[in-house]
């Protein structure tokens, strides 16, 4: 028996059936729409700057709902930043750029921001970016312990977690690698160092152990879980030999216990745990760090905190 025709069907050349997977993930998506209009309306109203971004990224996608990636992380530790002496009138490193999110944050703050990033496709979308503002300079490197060349480990889902140890996807070979200390000359006066190499941040301290001696600016960095043992890590220790005593990070309050755990579920379940009893960030000093993966980490300088006479 033949199926009769809707009236609608009697003129249509191709069909399409779809199934509820379909229907659904349509739903889901025109919702999530919905709301990064609104989110996009929302940062373009509070001036923030629209950068260029990897589709499909982590980082990206964070950029869209956020307005910056780790955009509230920054506003507490830039607030405490504003009590050392003099400090916004030097310039910054920005290593490990990715696209330029934390590049732009700081040009707000320093003199200028020197920035370097390995992967060379990420570095045409960090000079695009870098356009935004007039005090941005941009390197197509990596900085280590020596030099000589690499191959960068790339995972496409998160482009900012290209590592020279990490394990990835896909390889960009011969990657050139030179050391900070090599720059000295270039970079002027040193007031703040970022440093997010997925665990090569320890090659990079070594590379500039001169310069870091001899402008001792503030250094953000971050360790990863496996790098922590014994309540430090080699980064550390190897700043408290430089002469660093102060270390901060960020904590949540109230301390939810499976908050730090990592996975979906846990991380759900603690902003639903936020929503219901509320939060509040706290930048606070650390001397024993518990085993965990820490975003950022701020290193400050005995001599930093003094003001000039």
């Amino acid at each position: 028996m033949s199926r009769k025709l809707h009236r609608s069907d009697e003129h249509a050349i191709v069909t399409k059936k779809y199934s509820r997977k379909e229907l659904f993930s349509s739903f889901t998506g025109y919702l999530l729409h919905l709301l990064l209009e609104r989110r996009a309306i929302a940062h373009l109203s509070d001036g923030r700057p629209r950068l260029a971004i990897y589709s499909y990224d982590y980082i990206s996608n964070s950029i869209n709902i956020d307005g910056l990636y780790e955009r509230a992380l920054l506003d507490i530790i830039f607030k405490y930043l504003e009590s050392i002496p003099n400090i916004f009138d030097g310039n910054a490193l920005d290593i490990g750029a990715n696209i330029g999110n934390h590049s732009i944050y700081f040009s707000y703050y320093f003199k200028n921001v020197i920035c370097f990033e390995a992967n060379p496709q990420t570095f045409d979308i960090l000079s695009i970016n870098a356009k935004l503002r007039n005090n941005i300079v941009c390197h197509n490197f990596a900085l280590s312990r020596s030099s000589g060349q690499g191959t960068l480990k790339i995972d496409p889902t998160n482009m900012g977690s290209a590592s020279l140890y990490s394990e990835g996807a896909s390889v960009v070979p011969n990657i050139p690698l030179e050391r900070l200390d090599a720059f000295e000359g270039e970079v002027g006066k040193v007031s703040l160092i970022k440093i997010d190499v997925q665990r090569a941040e320890l090659d990079v301290l070594l590379g500039g152990e001169r310069l870091i001696k001899k402008m001792t600016p503030v250094i953000l960095f971050e360790q990863e879980l496996a790098e922590i043992e014994n309540g430090a890590s080699a980064c550390i220790e190897l700043l408290r030999k430089f002469g660093y005593d102060k270390f901060l990070v960020t904590e949540d309050r109230p301390i939810v216990p499976f908050a730090a755990n990592p996975g979906t579920i846990p991380s759900l379940l603690a902003r639903l745990y936020a929503v219901l009893f509320g939060k509040t960030t706290v930048l606070k000093e650390c001397d024993h760090f518990l085993k965990k993966r820490y975003s950022i980490i701020v290193a400050v300088h005995k001599d930093s905190r003094k003001s000039p006479l």
